[in-house]
């Protein structure tokens, strides 16, 4: 099982304080922490509703602007908290990251699946 997640404080204690008992209760071989995003899932960004009453006819403008912001600015605005859309400031809470998990090449659909909450990605690998 690999354990996705970009806070390494988060993957420390997984791996540490709760490993054992997650491989006995899942009953798994293995446990290995992964802080990076990339590897596993590819980023999306969009904007949540309670932006559409503080930024009123600005909105469209920001959603446009989400839609098309890139792997990098999506990971460059989770470390620094917010960023400016269509000339608007924009708190990376008010900002939901979707992680979509993409298989690797040499496995197929039998072989490895996933499930996420948006932040922690869990992916297991079913034959092996």
């Amino acid at each position: 099982m690999v354990i996705v997640h970009p806070d390494t404080d988060f993957l420390e204690d997984i791996a540490g304080n709760v490993k054992e008992y997650v491989l006995k209760e899942l009953n798994i071989k293995s446990l290995v922490p992964c802080n990076d995003a990339l590897k596993y899932a590819s980023l999306r960004a969009s904007v949540l509703n309670v932006l559409g009453k503080r930024l009123g006819r600005s909105m469209e403008g920001v959603k446009e602007a989400v839609k098309a912001l890139s792997t990098e600015d999506v990971l460059a605005s989770e470390k620094s908290g917010e960023m400016v859309l269509a000339s608007c400031s924009v708190k990376f809470s008010q900002v939901k990251i979707t992680r979509v998990f993409k298989r690797p090449d040499h496995m197929n659909e039998g072989e490895m699946d996933a499930a996420g909450d948006g932040d922690v990605t869990v992916i297991l690998r079913l034959r092996g």
